[in-house]
């Protein structure tokens, strides 16, 4: 049977897509909803954007936390989890490397991911939205986001 995973968030300054994927369950999951059931093993990572949509969205499921990614990644490799929730550019990383993970590709959340810079820091914030103007301007940020979101 094929494994399936679902990936969760993307980590640019960008709105990006959620979502989430699974593994060896006894029967094929075709949706994200599925998993949203009793008996339905969910990981995620704890602390994260992830692990709070995840505990909102899969109230019926049992979520499982893990310190680190790879954690995550064993669990659902070894059939321990139905699912591992987390970004999805990671996700779609770990998946190319593992024939038997495939990505459900329906959002479960949005979150956006900004830049935090002490207040009264305007020398950072001045140096921050010149990078950001000069990747704009030279195709930079389309490129990162055509590689790590889209």
């Amino acid at each position: 049977m094929k494994k399936r995973i679902f990936t969760f968030f993307s980590a640019l300054v960008l709105c990006a897509g959620l979502f989430t994927g699974c593994s060896g369950a006894k029967k094929e999951i075709s949706s994200v909803e599925e998993l949203n059931s009793p008996g339905m093993k969910v990981g995620i990572v704890q602390g994260t954007a992830a692990m709070r949509a995840a505990e909102e969205y899969f109230t019926d499921a049992q979520i499982f936390y893990y310190p680190i990614i790879s954690d995550g990644f064993t669990a659902l490799s070894s059939g321990q989890l139905d699912a591992f929730v987390h970004t999805e550019h990671v996700i779609k990383q770990y998946a190319e490397s593992n024939p038997d993970i495939t990505i459900l590709d329906e959002p479960i959340a949005y979150a956006e991911v900004a830049v935090g810079i002490k207040k009264g820091n305007s020398e950072l914030e001045a140096r921050i939205n010149e990078f950001i103007a000069e990747a704009e301007a030279d195709g930079t940020l389309a490129d990162m986001k055509c590689r790590w979101v889209d």
